[in-house]
């Protein structure tokens, strides 16, 4: 769900007013000139789309979100470019920021609208955490946790599974915030001004609101580097 993230940037700066959110799958042109068919069931479908709706719906710069349901739209940002490569030392962002003519100097200030929890447990949280199970690659890099601090100021987002594996393995105890909709993880990831992850949904989020990112390189895909940007840190 990390790439429907990352196409807000370039909604906001094509003047987007209208985006349909599509669960249903989606075509694309193989290198070789064929066309495939995504099975994006294991990745996003309808129940995804609800669960991004609500945080779609509140970018300022959006006038309409909905669901695709066979509306007419002009830009179908899932499209795969067959002549723009997208690969390790790469972004979604300036990947398909480039079919439109789009430099990479314009694609990197924060483009995510959330507001912040300012009351409750998490209100005073201070890092955010997430690690999905794919694009891992130095479990290194979190065994510094424990030298975080307050374990109350460290919150996970995410999936349960993902948490309850990540406190395993690292020996780790902070707090878990459970999130029903995309809008509700986005504020959880505002309030606080750092995030560590690998590459996922909540990195994506991290990202499009600015925030100081210290991310675990993949063994397998890195198309989350921006290079232009001073407060990511790769590892």
């Amino acid at each position: 769900m990390g790439d429907q993230i990352y196409s807000l940037m370039i909604a906001k700066k094509m003047g987007t007013k209208a985006y349909y959110v599509d669960g249903d799958g989606a075509v694309y042109n193989g290198r070789d000139g064929k066309d495939y068919i995504v099975a994006w069931e294991s990745k996003f479908n309808w129940e995804g789309a609800d669960f991004l709706l609500p945080l779609f719906k509140h970018q300022s710069y959006l006038d309409t979100v909905e669901l695709y349901k066979d509306q007419d739209y002009d830009i179908n940002y899932g499209e795969w470019d067959v002549g723009v490569p997208v690969g390790w030392g790469t972004n979604l962002v300036d990947f398909h920021g480039c079919k439109f003519n789009l430099e990479v100097e314009e694609l990197n200030d924060p483009w995510l609208e959330a507001p912040k929890i300012t009351e409750g447990p998490y209100k005073d949280a201070q890092i955010i955490i997430n690690r999905s199970p794919r694009h891992q690659g130095n479990p290194d890099f979190f065994k510094a946790l424990n030298r975080l601090g307050i374990p109350e100021r460290v919150v996970f987002v995410g999936l349960p599974e993902e948490y309850q594996s990540f406190i395993s393995e690292f020996n780790f105890t902070c707090s878990f915030f459970s999130s029903k909709n995309a809008l509700e993880m986005a504020k959880m990831i505002n309030t606080a001004d750092i995030f560590m992850g690998n590459q996922s949904l909540a990195c994506s989020m991290a990202i499009g609101l600015g925030k100081t990112c210290f991310i675990e390189e993949g063994r397998n895909s890195a198309n989350y580097i921006f290079h232009h940007r001073k407060n990511i840190f790769y590892v």
